[in-house]
């Protein structure tokens, strides 16, 4: 609270079960990401092989 540009001080300040939970939540949002990233790669390709006449959005 004494320098809010520290986020080392902000981190310190928040009690160990939020940081825990923050960390559960952006694992979480990254393996979604990872694995939505790896099916629209999928049907991408999909698209451009078979059917990307039908499917121009």
């Amino acid at each position: 609270a004494n320098s809010p540009s520290n986020p080392l001080q902000a981190m310190r300040n928040i009690g160990s079960s939020q940081l825990i939970t923050a960390g559960v939540v952006t694992a979480e949002i990254l393996g979604f990401f990872t694995v939505g990233e790896m099916i629209g790669r999928m049907k991408l390709i999909g698209y451009r092989s078979s059917s990307h006449d039908e499917h121009h959005h």
